[in-house]
């Protein structure tokens, strides 16, 4: 078959929903360490680099396609008010500002 007869194929959206890659970490159906973990790995690697990094980006969509939406609140209010059970490091821009 030539190619002028195979019919074009669609442009894909940038955007479109996608599911994360399993991680042998975590071969279970409970999902729970795995939200956990996610999460917590963001909040590290936006701490370390910015959120707009790869990796960052990748964490972020991985916990928010696990985590359901009312741990996420909490975990951040748990972050903002400096009592999140995770060690994370200390940001790097309050470092730079001594």
């Amino acid at each position: 078959m030539s190619e002028e007869n195979e019919p074009p194929t669609p442009e894909e959206p940038e955007n479109l929903p996608e599911t994360i890659p399993i991680d042998p970490r975590f071969p279970n159906t409970n999902q729970t360490r795995y939200c956990y973990v996610m999460f917590a790995d963001y909040h590290r690697c936006i701490q370390l680099f910015d959120a707009e990094h790869a990796d960052c980006k990748y964490f972020q969509r991985a916990y928010k396609a696990v985590c359901p939406n009312f741990w996420i609140e909490k975990w951040e209010g748990q972050i903002n008010d400096g009592i999140f059970p995770y060690p994370l490091p200390k940001d790097k821009k309050s470092d730079t500002k001594k």
